[in-house]
């Protein structure tokens, strides 16, 4: 009897254990409700700190009634189709702290704050990678999607965009983009966008900020920046805007992409300090600016600036529709090839 006993409590304490026991991180996790918080929920499946969560397909829109949040080492959360929809009174839809994520397949909208928030640890090393692919935001009063390195830890952060739209994000307050990547360390910002779409923002449809001793590397490709920036008529925003306010260079490579009706420069790519800026522009079209230039680059400090445009039409923008400025020490070169110009302003830069 005793020995019964002894098994019937060993195998009641496992039953329990396997009830009550969260995932693992490495375990995933696969979200079955579409309810904003209880079993199967995508809300119970980031409180078990799983590293890897699928929606299955049946699952519908899931409507929040308050921000998500996950902190960990890397998140993969892959969705069949779903929205994760804030219904206009939900701040930020998901806020990660990590330096690994991969999101795919789902849609953000309709937020009183930003749709997707990654927060780069201030202890952080190496490259912080942010992937999105087959991804939308809809509808942000904030960044639509915000890469926040402000805490100035000495990682880089990379982002990727693949198959992304993002629209009409940015539009509750002033200076808010469609994609926003801050890195305020020794780090770089590293960012790509293939096949994606970033459009009617607030603010830049855009915007790299590098305030550290880092370069930004950027390419785009087969990409669209349309009707950006028209929130606050007293300072108008960009397509893309690029800042490099310390030493640290801009390197830049856009390829069959598109600038359309942006309401200040469809490009504008700005290095404040020492560092130089290299762009080439192939089968880019920039067109018809509200206020601003087509393609704008200032260089302030000691660098060279080294453009050249191929295949591309720039035509029909507000000021001049390239406009290059290399201020100080260095030199500046230009090459145009087979392209479709209107006007061009060259200040210290040598056009070949």
């Amino acid at each position: 009897m005793r020995r019964k006993l002894v098994i019937l409590a060993i195998v009641v304490g496992a039953a329990g254990a396997l009830i009550s026991a969260p995932a693992s991180a490495e375990e995933a996790v696969v979200v079955t409700s579409s309810a904003n918080r209880g079993p199967g929920s995508l809300r119970a499946a980031l409180a078990t700190g799983a590293t890897q969560i699928s929606i299955a397909a049946d699952v519908g829109t899931i409507n929040l009634r308050s921000p998500l949040n996950w902190s960990g080492r890397s998140l993969v959360l892959t969705g069949t189709g779903q929205a994760i929809d804030g219904n206009g009174a939900v701040g930020t839809l998901l806020t990660l702290r990590t330096t690994q994520v991969q999101i795919s397949g789902m849609t953000f909208r309709d937020t009183a704050g930003s749709a997707i928030r990654v927060v780069v640890p201030r202890s952080a090393t190496g490259t912080a990678t942010v992937d999105l692919t087959d991804v939308t935001v809809e509808d942000t009063s904030l960044h639509g999607v915000h890469i926040d390195d402000l805490a100035g830890s000495s990682a880089s952060v990379q982002l990727r965009t693949t198959d992304v739209v993002v629209s009409g994000a940015g539009i509750g307050e002033s200076d808010q983009d469609g994609v926003r990547v801050d890195e305020r360390g020794e780090g770089h910002i590293i960012f790509s966008s293939i096949d994606s779409m970033y459009e009617h923002s607030g603010a830049d449809g855009v915007e790299l900020d590098e305030g550290g001793p880092g370069d930004v590397v950027f390419d785009l490709s087969n990409s669209k920046f349309l009707r950006n920036g028209p929130l606050d008529p007293a300072d108008l925003d960009d397509g893309i805007d690029v800042d490099e306010a310390d030493a640290g260079s801009i390197q830049a490579r856009i390829t069959q992409s598109t600038f359309d009706h942006n309401y200040d420069e469809g490009i504008d790519l700005n290095e404040l300090g020492p560092g130089d800026v290299n762009a080439l522009l192939t089968s880019v079209t920039v067109v018809d600016t509200v206020d601003g230039d087509g393609l704008q680059v200032d260089e302030e400090d000691a660098g060279n600036v080294v453009v050249s445009v191929a295949s591309s039409t720039l035509v029909d923008n507000d000021g001049d529709d390239i406009d290059l400025d290399q201020g100080d020490a260095g030199t500046g070169v230009f090459r145009l090839r087979d392209s479709t110009v209107g006007s061009i302003n060259l200040d210290g830069v040598t056009q070949l």
